[in-house]
């Protein structure tokens, strides 16, 4: 049984030959972990857009439907909640296509990510994600680095920052930040949320001053301790 169901989608301005597919991931989500249920992948015109959404909401009953608030994405938000899909969710990203991916490798190298053994859709899946950048297309990368960002962004009910922060209640509640910590960052992150809601900007490989509520998880996240 997951916490929540989320789907992410990356849609493409128009269904010709040259443009990129529209992509839903959809995931189960269990405490830090992410397990991969699905990946549907289609040129679509914006009519058939708008109903696959829809459709893959019905049929996953997600929590969360993310997409990317620009280009065909900010009509799409708009049209959905104006139809009534509730849990329609703005996402805006930060940096680019290469950076956003690079700033997730250590959830998906520390075992946080998980696929199925067996899918129609896998082949495809694992081709995009293991020749990213050097491919035609990205479509199911930026679906995917997408929800695993939106996870760590520090709003109530979301993803790791939540589930961190159920455990720490149940052990006693948050403790005072009066132990402070330096870890070393894995390549790629520019910055980091903590357990105790503090932001921490990365500055030369490493985040000074860690609380000490956000050491744990940290480095359960590929995060190193610094002398």
């Amino acid at each position: 049984v997951f916490d929540r169901i989320v789907q992410s989608w990356d849609t493409a301005n128009k269904p010709s030959e040259l443009a990129d597919y529209s992509v839903c991931t959809t995931w189960g989500i269990k405490g830090a972990h992410f397990y991969l249920l699905h990946v549907l992948r289609k040129k679509l015109s914006y009519p058939e857009l708008r109903r696959a959404v829809i459709d893959q909401s019905l049929f996953y009953q997600p929590k969360v439907i993310l997409i990317e608030d620009k280009a065909s994405g900010t009509q799409l938000i708009q049209d959905l909640i104006a139809d009534g899909l509730r849990p329609v969710t703005r996402y805006v990203p930060t940096g680019d296509k290469v950076m956003r991916l690079n700033s997730q490798t250590a959830t998906m190298e520390h075992g946080f990510v998980h696929l199925p053994t067996e899918a129609s859709w896998l082949a495809d899946y694992l081709h995009e994600m293991t020749i990213f950048p050097n491919g035609r297309h990205d479509d199911q990368v930026d679906s995917t680095a997408q929800i695993l960002d939106w996870c760590k962004i520090p709003i109530p009910g979301s993803g790791m920052f939540q589930y961190y922060r159920e455990q720490a209640e149940a052990i006693g509640g948050v403790r005072s930040p009066a132990t402070m910590t330096r870890l070393r960052a894995p390549a790629g992150i520019s910055h980091a949320y903590g357990l105790s809601g503090r932001q921490y900007a990365v500055h030369e490989g490493h985040i000074n001053d860690v609380a000490s509520e956000d050491v744990g998880p940290f480095v359960a996240s590929g995060f190193a301790r610094l002398p």
